[in-house]
């Protein structure tokens, strides 16, 4: 009988040290669910809260906003999660706040509820719950399972008092230049302080908020607050911003920062000036003009400057005044260049300009109709026999001072002529037969131009006509033709 005791209490106790070793493991485990077991490439669902609390808005996080509730102080409220092939072995992590410090900051493991994923009606999903009371005014919370349910750490809430907040821009943009201007509108309040919270949208969503607090002591039903803050934010940059109430929380005996459950983005537009000049590239005048113009996105320009680029120094001019003359000592090329100012913003234009007075050179071949060609030799006159009154003419130009041809012009004493902007062959046609006079003129793109003239005769080419008869023959003939006829004639009488 004793060593019978004795086997019992060794048992007894190996049984104990059994069940500290499968808590402990137990203990273990659920840590390492902190830590997802799952290929973690989807994100945890908010699927809303039992009949404790009512919907005011759903969440939608096509359009960045978190859910919003009501539940009754002292109420028992659950919470529901889903997650794509989740089951008993992975949970979700909630962060979940009631200002009272009452869960872990680094997260609550939810439940796996095996009755609603068997019976929700989206095979594939695991279905998790959370179980608080409603001690203060709100509660937020948002859920992880190596993934946030958002990028922006958007906060879902439970409200006691039905305390929420909502805040729009007043443009549809902002620049670099210009402060950013909200309104704020918020409902059921009891406030200490109010104000908005931004930063710029980094990657990794990980980037610290700048807030911006003001005072305000009110209580109400609903109320709008207007707002203006300064950034430094530079062109392109994505802002998100959060309007905040610091609400007092009556069961908590403090005031607690109520965030808008919404997320406003901007992408900080340019306002860095935008020039634009007129100045002739090519001219043969050593007085240039230049008109300009500049804009600044949603701003002004305060002030603007011109180096003409031949050592003369800078040029402010009058913001007023956008016509503006230059007169360069010499020919050659310039190089200008514009300065634009809005506050601290800068742009630069430049453009170049050619001043060259180098007249260009022309010349020209007739082409006759035989296709060989001769070229004009005053004060020759060439005699030139055509069938029809029009003639071929090689026209070619060239331009040693750099700006380039502009056109080639080719004319007669008749008031005809012919413009080509390159080197090429021209039919010409005149009203007359005779000697013409014909003028060649090239023009560069700065201005420069040349003439000549010279003089061609063309005379109509005559055709072959009728072949006259000899004249013993014509007589044979006529007499012959009397002679059948007097024949004829007798035969008849007869």
């Amino acid at each position: 009988m004793k060593k019978q005791s004795i086997i019992t209490l060794i048992l007894l106790t190996l049984l104990c040290s059994v069940s500290f070793i499968s808590t402990s493991m137990s203990k273990d485990i659920e840590n390492q669910t902190y830590q997802p077991i799952l290929n973690a490439t989807y994100r945890p669902i908010f699927a809303g809260t039992d009949g404790n609390a009512t919907v005011i808005y759903d969440r939608t996080p096509t359009n960045t906003r978190g859910a919003l509730y009501q539940a009754n102080i002292y109420a028992n409220v659950t919470i529901w999660y889903k997650y794509l092939n989740g089951d008993n072995e992975s949970s979700p992590i909630l962060f979940i706040d009631d200002g009272l410090g009452t869960f872990n900051p680094t997260g609550e493991l939810m439940h796996f509820d095996e009755a609603k994923t068997v019976l929700a009606p989206d095979p594939g999903y695991g279905y998790y719950n959370f179980t608080f009371t409603m001690n203060t005014n709100f509660v937020v919370f948002r859920a992880r399972y190596g993934l946030y349910e958002d990028d922006f750490g958007l906060y879902n809430i439970i409200t006691a008092d039905g305390t929420r907040v909502r805040s729009f821009f007043w443009e549809p943009y902002y620049t670099q230049l210009e402060e950013i201007s909200m309104n704020l509108t918020y409902y059921n309040y009891n406030i200490i302080g109010y104000g908005f919270k931004y930063r710029d949208v980094t990657e990794n969503y990980n980037g610290a908020f700048e807030n911006v607090t003001f005072a305000l002591v009110t209580n109400g039903d609903e109320g709008t607050l207007n707002a203006s803050f300064s950034h430094t934010f530079e062109k392109g940059t994505v802002v998100q911003v959060q309007a905040f109430i610091i609400q007092y929380d009556n069961m908590t005996g403090t005031g607690r920062v109520f965030a808008e459950n919404y997320i406003n983005t901007f992408t900080v537009a340019d306002a860095t000036p935008v020039i634009e000049l007129s100045v002739p590239r090519y001219t043969n005048k050593l007085n240039v003009s230049l008109l300009w113009s500049a804009t600044v996105l949603n701003g002004n320009i305060t002030a603007f400057e011109i180096n003409w680029g031949d050592l003369s120094g800078i040029q402010i001019v009058n913001i007023s005044v956008h016509r503006y003359y230059h007169v360069y000592a010499s020919v050659g090329e310039y190089t200008i260049n514009a300065t634009a100012y809005a506050d601290f913003l800068v742009s630069n234009l430049t453009v170049k300009v050619l001043i060259e007075q180098i007249k260009p050179l022309g010349s020209v071949k007739i082409v006759l109709p035989n296709g060989t060609t001769i070229i004009p030799n005053p004060p020759n006159i060439p005699e030139i026999v055509v069938e029809e009154k029009q003639l071929d003419f090689i026209l070619n130009a060239n331009d040693t001072g750099g700006s380039g041809i502009e056109m080639i012009i080719l004319s007669t004493d008749e008031g005809n002529s012919i413009e080509i902007s390159e080197n090429g062959q021209v039919t010409m046609n005149f009203l007359e037969y005779g000697i013409r006079d014909i003028t060649i003129t090239v023009i560069d793109r700065a201005g420069n131009e040349i003439s000549e003239s010279f003089y061609i005769n063309l005379v109509m080419k005559e055709l072959p006509g009728d072949i006259p008869v000899p004249f013993p023959f014509g007589i044979t003939t006529i007499l012959g033709l009397f002679s059948v006829a007097f024949l004829l004639y007798l035969r008849k009488k007869k």
